[in-house]
C-alpha cells in the first residue's frame, strides 16, 4: 500500500532527519486515520514538493515526523489541460475529479453555447472554489504532489485565448479518426488540451472555431461517451501516446 499524503504549506526549518511538526486540519485527519509511530507518510505542498517522512508521534491534532527525503517533483511533459463544458447533474465535477486521479495538470470550466448550467455573478467564484476543493481532495486520494490549476472560460472565444500555446484535441463523434490514430510525433509538444462538450454536444460554429486554431477533431473508439467520462478516457490515451506514463 502506498503511503498516505497530507497537505502542508509552511516548511520553515525543514531538514532531513530533523523532527518536524505540523498541525491543523491535515494533522487532525492524520490522527483520525490513526497514523502510528514508525509509519511512512508524505507531506506535500500542492506545488511539487514531497517530504517522505516517518511518523514519530501523533496526538491532539499534532503530528511530528522525521523527514527521510525531500523531493521537488518536476512537472511531467507535455502539460495536459482538460477543457470541461459545464454539465447538469454533477457530471462535470465527476469528470474533473477522475481526470485529476489520472494526472491532469490544468482544468478549465467552459461555458459552451449549449451548456444549460450557468456560472453567473457570485456563482462563478463559489463554483471555482468548489472545483478547487474537489481537485485538492482528488490529488490527495491519488497521492499526487501537485494540485491541478482551475480556470473558467465564459465563452468559446475566451477559451481559445487561453489555449494559444496548446495543441487542441476536440473529442467529438464527427471525427474522421480516433485519438490513437494520430501520429506519435504529434504528441511531442509542450501542452495538449482535451476539449469535452456538454451533453447537448458542441455546435458547428464551435467546431469551426476550434479547427481554425488548428484543432484535431477525434473520436475515442466506436462508442459515444458521456461528458463525464470522455475526458478521462482520452487523457489516459494521451498519457500513453505521449510517453507521460514513462516519466517519473
Amino acid at each position: 500500500m502506498t503511503a498516505p499524503v497530507y497537505f502542508h504549506d509552511d516548511f520553515t526549518g525543514l531538514e532531513v532527519g530533523k523532527p518536524f511538526t505540523f498541525t491543523g486540519s491535515e494533522a487532525h485527519h492524520a490522527c483520525v486515520m490513526r497514523v502510528a509511530p514508525g509509519e511512512e507518510i508524505h507531506l506535500v505542498d500542492g506545488h511539487g514538493l514531497r517530504v517522505i517522512s516517518e511518523v514519530i508521534s501523533a496526538a491532539d491534532k499534532s503530528v511530528t515526523v522525521r523527514p527521510r527525503e525531500i523531493k521537488n517533483e518536476t512537472s511531467i511533459r507535455p502539460v495536459t489541460t482538460l477543457v470541461q463544458a459545464l454539465a447538469k447533474g454533477g457530471r462535470d465535477e465527476q469528470a474533473v475529479e477522475m481526470a485529476t486521479e489520472v494526472g491532469i495538470d490544468k482544468v478549465i470550466a467552459w461555458q459552451s453555447q449549449r451548456t444549460i448550467v450557468k456560472w453567473e455573478g457570485k456563482k462563478q467564484g463559489k463554483n471555482l472554489e468548489k472545483w478547487s476543493n474537489l481537485l485538492k481532495a482528488a490529488t490527495k486520494q491519488s497521492r499526487r504532489s501537485r494540485i491541478p490549476t482551475v480556470d473558467y472560460a465564459e465563452s468559446t472565444k475566451s477559451l481559445l485565448n487561453k489555449l494559444t500555446d496548446a495543441k487542441l484535441l476536440v473529442l467529438h463523434e464527427s471525427g474522421e479518426h480516433t485519438l490513437e490514430q494520430i501520429p506519435t510525433e504529434w504528441f511531442d509538444t509542450t501542452e495538449i488540451a482535451l476539449i469535452v462538450g456538454p451533453e447537448g454536444g458542441i455546435t458547428e460554429a464551435e467546431l469551426a472555431a476550434f479547427t481554425a486554431q488548428g484543432a484535431q477533431i477525434v473520436r475515442i473508439g466506436n462508442t459515444v461517451m458521456r461528458s463525464s467520462t470522455a475526458g478521462t478516457v482520452a487523457l489516459a490515451l494521451v498519457n500513453y501516446l505521449s510517453g507521460r506514463y514513462n516519466q517519473n
